[in-house]
């Protein structure tokens, strides 16, 4: 596992990781995702009443499934981008109809839905001016810090101020 999460830390770019690394780092390890996800299944069903991904003899396959993971709600993420970069280019079409503009904004504050929350969850940090951290901070134990470039973000944050 430790050469695992030294491949991680070595696809940043001066401690930064784009959607291309992510990709890379999860399409490499998926197999590995898979296989201990299995092999942990098989043993929940032996022992129901126990958590066994925080066993402590498997620390370090709970950080790796911890880290594929939250990756991959990463990656869910930037591809979330290029819709709110659709919304954004509707929304400019149409924020000088009152009625056209009030009918968007009702719709998107009605279904939040699983993107915005997912965001916010995240990224979304209220001690920062901007209101977001593009810093990776849960789970607690992740063995490296996973920072992405909110520069990635940009449309999906203008979106959701728009929408609040």
């Amino acid at each position: 596992m430790i050469k695992v999460f030294r491949e991680l830390k070595e696809l940043s770019v001066n401690g930064i990781y784009n959607k291309t690394s992510i990709e890379f780092w999860l399409h490499k390890n998926e197999h590995n995702y898979k296989k201990l996800i299995k092999d942990l299944d098989t043993l929940n069903k032996e022992f129901p009443n126990a958590y066994i991904r925080n066993h402590n003899m498997l620390q370090n396959e709970a950080k790796f499934l911890d880290t594929y993971e939250v990756l991959l709600e990463v990656l869910e993420c930037y591809e979330n981008e290029l819709y709110h970069k659709e919304q954004i280019a509707y929304y400019n079409r149409i924020k000088n109809d009152e009625l056209e503009f009030n009918s968007w904004l009702q719709m998107h504050r009605l279904d939040e839905g699983d993107m915005q929350t997912k965001f916010k969850q995240l990224f979304q940090n209220t001690s920062k001016l901007s209101g977001y951290e593009f810093i990776i901070r849960y789970p607690f134990d992740l063995p490296l810090t996973i920072k992405v470039d909110e520069l990635d973000f940009k449309n999906t944050v203008q979106f959701i101020s728009i929408i609040q």
